[in-house]
């Protein structure tokens, strides 16, 4: 997550210097975290679904996530289409720059899953990683996805390491 918003900063100062209004340069920020504004959602849900406590727990596996808003082949040719309408370029430009850097963060990032790029022609999750001086790209669908998740779930890793990584 440091390195979402960090990627945030970057291309809203680069907003900033072509001088976009503050506004523009604040969304540009936040669109670094929106994709991972779906956590609240699957929090949400999960919590109606169990209503075992008023208070959400964010666990390891609340990333399924992921398979809500991480979805490029979805999200892409909306922005496209709002540059085309609005004619910002700039701005939506700087807007798919940062979504494009978050998501290649959790394409690599060794505690995920990877990103479902081809979503909707494939439902594979792909993951880059490094392995014995190698680099490999793992392809992993939903049900194993799913089996790993039940597995883990007893080793779920705490609120703070998961929002720090």
């Amino acid at each position: 997550m440091i390195i979402d918003i960090f990627f945030g900063l970057v291309f809203a100062v680069i907003g900033k210097m072509y001088n976009l209004p503050n506004w523009q340069c604040v969304i540009i920020f936040l669109s670094s975290l929106a994709l991972d504004g779906d956590i609240l959602l699957n929090e949400f849900w999960r919590w109606l679904k169990e209503k075992k406590s008023r208070i959400l727990t964010l666990d390891e596996f609340s990333y399924q996530h992921k398979f809500i808003l991480h979805l490029p082949l979805l999200v892409m040719p909306l922005l496209v289409f709002l540059s085309l309408i609005t004619g910002w370029f700039l701005f939506f430009g700087l807007i798919t720059a940062t979504i494009i850097s978050h998501l290649v963060h959790d394409t690599v990032d060794k505690n995920f899953d990877g990103v479902r790029w081809l979503f909707p022609f494939n439902a594979i999750s792909y993951k880059i990683r490094w392995k014995k001086g190698r680099l490999l790209l793992e392809k992993k669908d939903a049900t194993q996805l799913a089996q790993e998740a039940g597995i883990m779930a007893k080793n779920a890793r705490k609120s703070k390491k998961i929002l720090r990584d």
